[in-house]
């Protein structure tokens, strides 16, 4: 029935503006037009078909309905004198859902901004009352669980993990001395570890720190990355005309102007190749 008196007042408008030639110069874009525009949007993302909604809003349209009415019920979620409630939770979902802009819910449902702000603001404070329906309660996991991938959290609740060990300084040393080893024996040529060689770490470090845990991945081969990383760029900047090295705290030695000017510099090169 709405949608015959909105056709029928939507054809009165159109012979008006054929009978008045000032009215018909004018843009056709008055509330009855708005308001036809968006039912039609809201029938094509939500009434039409589960197919239509699930695309736009991740829901099918009883999940959509018993959502809207968990709102009103629990949430206190209410209409507006302009906004429906399927309208305002529709913008909800398309914003957190797809991440749509503002700007694009205004050309969508002829709304201005502020409406649809409003809009999503209500129905997240609802969400919100309804985090005790919404959100699931943890439940302690007994230790005697027959859940096959629990034993692989057992052993790390509540402190830090055995096969993800966290690198200690005092493992700097041993792993710098296995690395050399390593590369008399030619498994690491020119910053490069050949096949096994991380394995081959991970037993070396096994022996000369014991209990320590590390393992190949990614613990000694995200280390391994970061110290080359290091090195490149300690490379590079001992070259650097006028500075100098001290071997004995093995740092770079630099004054201040030469630094600040490197520094401009590798900010300079940065900036470039962001924007290119």
């Amino acid at each position: 029935m709405i949608y015959v008196n909105l056709g029928m007042g939507l054809a009165e408008l159109i012979e008006k503006r054929k009978s008045n030639p000032r009215l018909g110069r004018q843009p056709m874009d008055t509330d009855l037009v708005r308001h036809y525009d968006r039912q039609r949007h809201l029938e094509l993302a939500i009434r039409r078909s589960d197919t239509y909604a699930y695309d736009r809003v991740r829901m099918n349209r009883t999940l959509f309905n018993s959502f809207c009415h968990l709102l009103i019920t629990v949430g206190g979620l209410k209409r507006t004198r302009n906004v429906d409630i399927d309208e305002m939770v529709y913008t909800f979902l398309r914003t957190i859902s797809h991440n749509e802009k503002n700007r694009t819910l205004i050309l969508n449902l002829r709304r201005s901004g502020e409406t649809i702000s409003r809009s999503i603001h209500r129905v997240l404070r609802a969400v919100i009352r309804l985090n005790d329906m919404l959100m699931k309660k943890p439940v302690p996991i007994p230790e005697n669980s027959t859940d096959s991938r629990w034993k692989y959290f057992k052993d790390n609740a509540g402190g830090p993990s055995r096969e993800y060990n966290v690198w200690d300084s005092k493992h700097d040393e041993p792993f710098l001395q296995c690395l050399l080893e390593l590369t008399e024996k030619g498994q690491i040529s020119d910053g490069t570890c050949k096949n096994g060689a991380y394995k081959e770490l991970e037993r070396m470090m096994e022996a000369k720190v014991p209990g320590c845990g590390v393992k190949s991945k990614p613990t000694i081969l995200n280390k391994f990355k970061k110290w080359k990383q290091k090195y490149h760029a300690t490379v590079e900047m001992r070259l650097v005309s006028g500075w100098g090295w001290d071997p004995i705290r093995c740092h770079i030695l630099a004054d201040d102007k030469s630094f600040d000017d490197y520094v401009k510099v590798i900010v300079f090169i940065f900036f470039v190749y962001c924007i290119f």
